[in-house]
């Protein structure tokens, strides 16, 4: 049964994101046409419903902001603000506020209760309430999805970097993190059309100012954001006590995957210069992919990659960019939400799922592998669930190439495998990273040749071994202890790990 129009309230905040208290935040209804004895309730909120998901920071409370009354008359608010908030002290954050019945360039200036700001991090959620009387009977509105207004000190310049593109099927990440930043950064740099944007050439777009409009923006910059992808291989073994990770971006155009060694090997390259002038002490860089921040030393290179002054963050679990509504399409109705997930993995040798044709047994092997991994964290329904769920993640396209060289043509009896196991080994002494920090076992391999080569002048017989192995990944929506999902802030050292030097 549909309500009849005018006998209800609903007013509109936009936009969904300010990208700072210098912007002005709209109060519009598009019922009733009117009212009578109208209040409106401001609030900057510590609890919030984000979609259908119920969200709260710390204790989870509500600051008053201001309170209009008036009436509505032919759809549009007439009134005043005639309660204001406790204020904010010699420094007050304020917000700007238009009411849609008032004139175009007419705005309230209301002070932020110094109350706020403890758990916010990077920003402030505006949310808003409505009564008053229509037609004789009292009626009342809550919009809790909050207006995010973004603080960024001094009003530095924002600017987000989109690496690559999202494939034709599937989840629209960086697109959807495009429309998130739209509001955000002063500025977004899309990739090239045919590949993916190089570090290099995020370098040499902070050497230069970028034009927005009219205007010019200069730096030093306050925050760059750089979108990825990124994974995590599991634990180095090297004493350096972190994950070893990897950027999906490239460190030249059209080259490697950035990892640690990859940036120690580029140190002091001159086409990797950055200027300190542009990036010192109070810009940060936000590298916003997938585990990164488990890899205290790509972290800690990627600082001295961007001029050793500015510190860099990145987050520790799944990132992701997705629609509100994930099975409609993007749009200003359908919002894109920041969010984490969890995850949990192992590698099986091979390429293929050791559950692939989701049997009893075979999901009995993947569950017993996450129990021993990750002992006492979730239940057999539990890790059921995840595997089972549209979030699984696995992939097998891993592989190590190892080359075994023979003076003369090998006997066919050869101990072929454990030739390649010594080469391994000796890899593993010299560059860990380029087998993942891993062990032989951890591979099947398959051999090739041998093959006649011509090798430093002289005749030589070479196999070739490749070895796969299959990463089974599973992930959920990740909560706080209270259950609710945690709200990136990239203040938080749980879910973000920092540059140290």
């Amino acid at each position: 049964m549909s309500v009849k129009p005018d006998t209800y309230f609903h007013a509109t905040l936009t936009p969904g994101v300010l990208s700072s208290l210098k912007k002005i935040v709209t109060i519009s209804f598009d019922s009733p046409k009117r009212a009578d004895d109208v209040q409106i309730g401001l609030f900057e909120a510590d609890e919030w419903t984000q979609g259908t998901t119920h969200v709260e920071e710390g204790t989870g409370s509500f600051n008053l902001i201001a309170l209009f009354k008036g009436d509505i008359r032919d759809g549009k608010f007439i009134g005043l603000p005639r309660l204001q908030g406790r204020g904010a002290g010699p420094n007050p954050r304020k917000l700007r506020v238009h009411i849609d019945g008032d004139p175009d360039d007419k705005y309230y200036t209301l002070e932020i209760s110094e109350d706020t700001g403890e758990q916010e991090g990077e920003l402030l959620e505006i949310v808003f309430c409505v009564s008053g009387t229509i037609d004789g009977v009292k009626k009342e509105y809550k919009d809790c999805n909050p207006v995010f207004v973004r603080l960024i000190p001094d009003r530095r310049p924002v600017i987000t970097f989109i690496t690559g593109h999202d494939a034709k099927k599937g989840n629209p990440f960086f697109g959807a993190a495009t429309q998130y930043f739209e509001h955000l950064a002063d500025g977004i740099i899309p990739p090239p059309k045919q590949r993916d944007l190089s570090f290099e050439e995020i370098l040499d777009y902070l050497d230069r100012p970028i034009r927005k409009g009219k205007h010019v923006i200069n730096p030093p910059w306050g925050e760059v954001n750089i979108v990825t992808h990124g994974t995590n291989y599991g634990r180095r073994k090297d004493g350096s006590n972190c994950d070893f990770c990897e950027i999906f971006s490239p460190l030249f155009p059209n080259g490697d995957r950035i990892t640690a060694g990859l940036l120690k090997r580029n140190s002091g390259n001159p086409r990797l210069r950055a200027d300190k002038t542009k990036l010192d002490e109070d810009s940060i860089i936000v590298i916003r992919g997938c585990e990164i921040g488990d890899d205290q030393v790509l972290l800690d290179e990627l600082r001295r990659l961007f001029g050793g002054r500015a510190t860099v963050i990145a987050p520790r679990p799944i990132q992701k960019y997705a629609p509100e509504r994930p099975k409609e399409p993007l749009s200003e109705g359908n919002p894109t939400r920041e969010s984490f997930l969890e995850y949990f993995f192992f590698y099986v040798p091979g390429s293929k799922s050791p559950d692939q044709n989701k049997t009893k047994e075979e999901r009995k092997i993947c569950i017993g592998k996450l129990r021993e991994k990750y002992p006492d964290r979730n239940s057999d329904d539990q890790w059921t669930e995840m595997l089972n769920s549209d979030l699984r993640h696995d992939r097998n396209t891993e592989q190590v190439t190892l080359r075994v060289l023979y003076p003369s043509i090998p006997e066919k009896n050869k101990d072929f495998l454990g030739d390649a196991e010594n080469v391994f080994n000796q890899t593993k002494k010299t560059s860990p990273e380029e087998i993942f920090f891993s062990d032989f076992k951890d591979w099947e391999w398959h051999r090739q040749g041998p093959f006649p080569l011509v090798y430093g002048g002289e005749k030589k017989f070479e196999c070739r071994f490749t070895g796969r192995r299959y990463r089974v990944d599973v992930r959920r929506v990740l909560n706080d202890s209270k259950g609710s999902p945690v709200i990136p802030v990239i203040t938080d050292p749980t879910y973000y790990g920092r540059s140290e030097l």
